[in-house]
């Protein structure tokens, strides 16, 4: 794909290849799968998820400075000597592969896929929303989501 992409869905994992230009991808309930062909001087890559893992192919000769955000779940970028850092709510990274030339930005909110979140700012204050009100909601299921979003 020699041209920007832009793409967003609800329900579903976004899986896109051969990318070379700028890409903004985001879902809802999914995962984002992204493997780019370049990435280099002045590329810019979005990518959201609110219930879902984000991935990133790179080319070995990728240049770019990354952030990114993650509120429960892990950010995993050893590959390029980056590592998270845990903040008082989520992981977030910062950082350069190479000379930094493109710009990647990453954020999503339940990034394991274990338990669907969603969120919201009250009196500017970040807050985690779950829904407990299906017939079989076990207090296993409530405490299980707890010791996930605690230990995060």
């Amino acid at each position: 794909v020699e041209g920007a992409v832009k793409a967003s869905t609800v329900n579903g994992t976004l899986t896109v290849s051969g990318l070379a230009a700028d890409v903004s991808l985001e879902t809802v309930n999914g995962s984002v799968k992204a493997r780019f062909d370049r990435l280099g001087v002045g590329q810019r890559v979005n990518a959201e998820a609110v219930n879902g893992a984000i991935t990133l192919v790179l080319p070995a000769d990728a240049s770019a400075r990354i952030e990114a955000e993650t509120v429960n779940g892990g950010i995993d970028c050893d590959d390029f000597g980056l590592k998270a850092e845990k903040g008082f709510v989520g992981r977030d990274l910062s950082g350069e592969i190479g000379a930094g030339e493109a710009r990647i930005s990453l954020d999503t909110v339940n990034g394991s896929g274990r338990i669907f979140l969603t969120h919201t700012k009250i009196d500017g204050k970040l807050t985690l929303r779950m829904s407990i009100g299906q017939a079989r909601t076990e207090a296993r299921h409530v405490r299980s989501a707890w010791d996930l979003i605690s230990s995060s």
